[in-house]
């Protein structure tokens, strides 16, 4: 679909499949008019990676929580993405996002883990799977972004900076 400074109006449902904008819209796009359902257990990883990679350059999750049983992978340049709730991490050793391109700007209020953090002091057992995990990880191509959140909670790492690309795997 090609815009020409026009806007999509619709209510909050999927309205696209297997779809890709270019041009210019005038309005942001619902991450529910790609799948993206607001709930604490159906994961919306998938239709929200789906919306990222649609070309449409400004999206928005309406709802108050979204799961997220994949990392979401921010590899388009020039994207604006808000999530005016929460998202919840369901899966151990997985990282909330992975930043892998340039001028991206994140939005969200409270981004965590579900499972709560190991408190022992046996350092083995801390976090069990979730060594590795990040609220945010950037990879190093990632750069000129911006982050908007109240707290990032119950992961390892709360905004990672990976140096190398093998440690680029989203676990």
């Amino acid at each position: 679909i090609i815009g020409d400074g026009g806007s999509i109006v619709a209510n909050s449902y999927q309205i696209f499949y297997d779809v890709i904008f270019s041009g210019n819209f005038s309005n942001d796009f619902d991450l529910a008019w790609f799948g993206a359902i607001v709930s604490d257990s159906v994961d919306s990883s998938s239709a929200i990676n789906t919306a990222i990679h649609s070309g449409a350059k400004r999206l928005i999750g309406n709802g108050d929580l979204y799961t997220l049983y994949e990392p979401i992978v921010l590899d388009v340049p020039d994207m604006v993405i808000t999530f005016k709730g929460d998202l919840k991490v369901a899966v151990d050793g997985i990282s909330g996002f992975l930043v892998k391109n340039q001028h991206i700007e994140l939005s969200f209020r409270n981004l965590y883990f579900v499972n709560p953090i190991n408190t022992s002091t046996d350092v083995a057992s801390d976090f069990s799977s979730n060594l590795n995990s990040s609220g945010i990880k950037l990879m190093v191509s990632a750069y000129h972004c911006k982050f908007n959140f109240e707290s990032i909670g119950k992961f390892n790492r709360g905004i990672n900076l990976c140096p190398t690309p093998s440690s680029a795997s989203g676990r």
